[in-house]
Formats: C-alpha cells, structure tokens, sequence
C-alpha cells in the first residue's frame, strides 16, 4: 500500500484538529436540521377528525393514499383576531385544500408551484381576520392525492398564528426542505460530471470513472427529496433508490482502493456478489408487496438497511485503516467525511422504524460533505498529475536542449575536424600534384642537363612544360565550386594561345554540358592533364592546321575528343624530355580515373587523328575536396 499524494508530509496529531472540526460542524448541521422546533407564540392544532369515520387523528399521522381524505378540526377562540392569521401545514406529501367556517381559504406559495416540488413539502394559507370567529371556529380540509403520485399522505404538524411569525418559519422550512437538497444535487452533479469528463480524456485512470459512477448512483438516491411525481410504484422506486446507494458505495470503496493502490481483499469479490443478491431479492419484492405490506416493510427497512449500514461501515473502517497506516491527511479528512455520512444514514434508519415522521430525514444533507472532500481529494490527484506531466515535460525540454547544445558541439567538432583532414588531404594532392607533374619535369629537366646538357630551345621547351603544369593545378584549385563548363573554359583561356603559336586553328564546342556537372579538384586535374596530353601530342607530331575540342554529358560517362587534320597515327612520339608522356601515358590517365580512351585516324577527305576519352561521371557530382 503506498501513501497518498494528496499530503507527502506525515499527518501529526495537530493536523486532525481540522477533519475534527469539520465533523463537529456538520453534527451540529444536521442536528440543527432534524431539531427544528416551532415558533413561540403560535397555536399547535394537534387533534383532528375523519369525516368519515368520525375518528380522532393525533398527528403526525400517515392516511390511505389511495382515496382523498377529508378532516375537520374545531378550535376556540377566546378574543377576536386583529391581524391577519395563517395556517401553516408541514411536512405533506399532498395537495391540501383548507376551507374556514365554510369560506376556501387559499395558499400562499413561496413560489409558482411550490407545492409540487421534493419528497414533503409545507403549506401556508392566509386567513382574513374577519374570517375568524369568536367561539367555536370550523378548519376543514381534503387531502387530495396528486395525479400519477405513489407517495403516502402524511401530515406532520399544523400551526395556527400570526403571518409575520410563521412566513419566516415557513420559508425556512421551505430552504432546509427543498432548496438545500437541490443544492447537494446541483454540486454533485457538477463534481460527478467534472469526474466523468476527466476519465473520459484519461481513460486509464480508471479511478475517476468509479467515482463519477458513484455521484450519479447517489443522484438517483437524491432525486427521492427532488421529485414530486415518482417514476415507479411507491415499494418499487423506494427498492430502487435504496439499491442504487448501495451500488455507489461499492463504486466509492472501489475508487478508494485505487486512489491509495490498496490491495483488494479475496473477500471483495464475495461481499459484492452478496450486495448484488441482496439489491435483487429487494427489487423482486418491491415487485410483490407494496410499501405499506408488513413483508416489504420488513425487507426493506431491516434486512436492506442492514445490509446498506454494513456497506457504509466497511468503507469507513477501510478509510480509518488506511488513514492509521499512511497517516496521510487525504485518507483522514475521507475517514471525517464517510463518518459524517454512515452517522447520518444510521440515524435516518432509527427514525423511519420508529415511524417519527415528524423528523426530518438528513441522510441526503451527510452526503454533501462527502461529495465535497471526494471531489476535492480527486481533485488534488488530477493537479498532481497534471504538475506531474508539466515536471517531466520541463525535464525532457532540459534534457533535450542538453542533448541539442551536445550535438550542436559535436557537430562543430566534427565539422573541424573535417575541414582540417580536407585540408590535410588537398595539401597532400596538391604535393602529389606538384610533384608528378611539374616537379617530376623539372627532376626530368635537372638530370638531362648534369648528364649531357640541352639547348636553349629544349630548356625552354621542358620549363614552358612546367609552367603550364603548375597553372592546371592552380586551375583546377580555382574550378572548386564551378562547373565543369566553365572549368573547361578556363583551360581553353590557357591552351588557345599555346596553339595560336604553333599556328593551329582550335575549335571549342563544350556547350552542350549541363550547368550542374561539377567534379572534383583531383578529377578535373587529371582531366585537364589528359586533354592537355592529347593537345600537346597533336601540336608536336601531327602537323595538322586545325585541331577540335569538344565535350559531351552521356549521362554517366563523360566524353572528351580531340580531332586534328594531322598525319594521324603515322607521326613519331616524342617521349624522350616528358617522361614518358604520349598515348601510352594517356591510356594510363584514363585507368586512374576509371575510363578508357580510344585513337582513330581519320580517312577518306578529312585525314588526321581522333583521341576520344571516356570518363565516367560519379552519382552525385564531386564538389568535394
């Protein structure tokens, strides 16, 4: 069993001065209610007699419901009445008409249809002071029963006074009566519903359901103190209205044991099944003998009020056996409540096999307090679970910014880290760049002049080598970003004058490349290395006048030609200076990128040479270093 979250903090003996105070205050509540005593000053009209048989009535008295009821009363008066009188009727369960020495004398409703509304009901009539005698006065009235009405005609006392006097006893009368069981059924049907939307939204806290169940449950117990037109036969709705009690008492003991997660007894199960028997058998002979037959009487206000009695006793020593252990301030103000509630209950069963129907039944005022502290502690669980939620939400918020902010500096680490590793691998390239192409030329060129020496022409030649080199790897840097169109334009700015000097014609057609074809630094170097090889061997060997560049997207290949008018294939290689540099370096050029080239000589009209080399262009562009 685990201690309730309506209070964390243990429950010393100062703290049970309130739940103590709150019982005192509705003992003294319902005492005040039951002990309503009348008015000083007016005249209590205790005797009357039936028309009929010509017997004394003592009242309180309980007729026959079935047929109207005539009684006459005589009264003397010793002195003549100078101020108006009334004649107040309390606690009936009927229409009354009254008529004074022969003349109707007419009520005076606290509202439009008072009389029609509760389970009892007080009337006050007007009496003209002229319409009393002195002497002898004759008070007779009819008790009619109300149309479609199963209840019994009772009478509980009548008083003869001033107006002034008894309308304010007659409208207290009138709140404590009918107004303050509309309130108790107004805040629990506010709290019953409240409790009912909850679990709807929360369908597994199932708790709010069960006492949502058993708020209407006691809504149909209170709707006996609110209706005046009974929905049943008299033995067949007051069977109802008791069996309904009892069915939200199990709904209220069931929700008490899950808003303390106390474990069920195996017994639960047994005593239900036993409550569920009990609400059968007295439905069953609310079906057989009326409400006034001895056998209903018996059943139903000694063995189901027992049974209803035991119900409410047990819910209460769960409670107190809970608040013992947990001392937690929830389970002590319920264990206040249901005490309140079963001590009420007890007292209206005392009274009704007593018969003292002069008394007012309270039953329905003890369960407003416990619908108060109920609704309040299921309350109290839904604000800590809503503060539950906002707690975890705050935290998984923290955590997530934490994760956000630890990511983010992953990330910019990373970031780093991949800035200088690229950084790392392009100096690499570019070593290696410089290094097999421009430095090998000047190695190349330093070993030829220590061995045997060159011309001025060949030095020129080797260093032009060179140079030209190191400006494709500068381009090839610069293409970083760029297409590869406009790449090939920056090589063409290079290559146009090298060929105008050699006097040969270029014709440049690279415009059918789409604008989003990007390769990389590394790529396009070798690239340009492989079309310059191309041009170089066209303007040394080939003799030609006229050589055609041009370039064309195949999807995913890549296709670079190179067609001069030359000699074709017929011409000698020069491989003597380049280090090896000729169509067989070519060929390797192509391996490293994953292509291939080809070499046709041309024929027919046009003589010379065709290199074509082919390729292939990766999935995603390499805009990468």
């Amino acid at each position: 069993m685990n201690k309730s979250t309506f209070d964390e903090n243990a429950v010393y003996p100062k703290s049970i001065i309130w739940p103590l105070l709150f019982v005192a205050i509705w003992l003294y509540v319902g005492w005040t209610l039951r002990e309503h005593a009348p008015p000083v000053g007016v005249e209590a009209l205790t005797n009357l007699t039936d028309s009929n048989s010509g017997d004394i009535l003592t009242l309180p008295l309980k007729l026959n419901r079935d047929t109207s009821q005539r009684l006459r009363h005589y009264f003397v008066s010793q002195k003549p009445y100078l101020t108006p009188q009334v004649l107040y009727i309390g606690l009936t369960t009927q229409a009354i008409s009254i008529t004074l020495n022969g003349v109707a004398v007419e009520p005076v409703p606290l509202r439009a249809e008072s009389e029609l509304a509760g389970l009892r009901q007080s009337y006050l009539f007007l009496i003209p002071p002229q319409q009393l005698n002195v002497g002898g006065n004759a008070l007779e009235w009819v008790i009619t029963p109300n149309a479609g009405s199963r209840k019994p005609l009772q009478v509980a006392d009548v008083y003869l006074g001033e107006r002034d006097v008894l309308d304010g006893y007659f409208r207290a009368n009138h709140a404590r009566i009918v107004v303050l069981p509309q309130l108790v059924a107004i805040i629990a049907l506010l709290i019953g519903t409240i409790s009912l939307m909850l679990w709807y939204y929360r369908r597994q806290e199932t708790l709010f359901a069960w006492f949502g169940l058993g708020v209407c449950l006691w809504m149909i117990y209170l709707s006996h103190y609110l209706w005046h037109r009974l929905p049943l036969n008299g033995s067949e709705w007051i069977a109802f209205i008791h069996v309904a009690l009892l069915a939200s008492l199990i709904c209220i003991q069931q929700f008490v044991y899950q808003f303390f997660s106390y474990t069920r007894p195996r017994a639960d199960r047994i005593l239900i099944a036993f409550a569920g028997a009990a609400s059968a058998a007295m439905l069953i002979i609310s079906l057989l003998w009326p409400d006034d037959h001895l056998t209903f009487f018996i059943a139903h206000h000694y063995v189901f009020r027992a049974v209803l009695v035991f119900f409410g006793l047990r819910l209460l020593y769960l409670l107190a056996r809970i608040a013992i252990s947990t001392r937690s301030a929830a389970a002590i103000w319920l264990t206040a409540s249901v005490f309140v509630g079963v001590l009420f209950g007890v007292s209206d069963s005392l009274i009704v096999l007593q018969r003292e129907s002069q008394k007012e039944l309270i039953f329905h005022i003890g369960i407003l307090p416990m619908v108060l502290v109920f609704g309040f502690t299921l309350l109290s669980r839904f604000v800590q679970l809503l503060n539950l939620a906002e707690t975890q939400a705050a935290q998984l918020d923290a955590k997530a910014q934490e994760s956000s902010v630890k990511l983010e500096r992953e990330y910019l680490a990373r970031q780093l880290f991949e800035r200088e590793r690229l950084l790392v691998d392009e100096r690499h390239r570019l070593a290696t760049d410089l290094h097999d192409g421009a430095g090998s030329l000047l190695v190349s060129l330093l070993a030829a002049v220590r061995k045997s020496g060159l011309t001025q022409a060949q030095m020129e030649q080797a260093l032009v080598e060179a140079i030209s080199d190191l400006r494709l790897v500068m381009d090839s840097i610069d293409s970083t970003g760029s297409d590869l169109a406009e790449a090939l334009g920056q090589f063409r700015s290079r290559m146009e004058p090298r060929l105008t000097a050699a006097g040969l014609k270029s014709i440049w057609r690279t415009a059918s490349l789409r604008e989003d074809l990007k390769l990389s630094p590394r790529r396009t170097l070798n690239v340009f290395r492989a079309l310059q090889e191309a041009i170089v061997n066209c303007i040394k060997h080939a003799e030609a006048s006229e050589v055609k560049i041009s370039a064309r997207d195949l999807g995913s290949t890549l296709e670079l030609i190179v067609e001069d008018n030359g000699k074709g294939l017929a011409g000698k290689v020069d491989t003597t200076i380049t280090g090896g540099r000729g169509l067989k370096n070519l060929e390797q050029r192509m391996k490293n990128l994953g292509g291939y080239c080809k070499f046709e000589s041309l024929s027919g009209a046009q003589h010379g040479l065709s290199v074509q080399l082919f390729i292939p262009i990766p999935n995603e562009n390499e805009t990468k270093w």
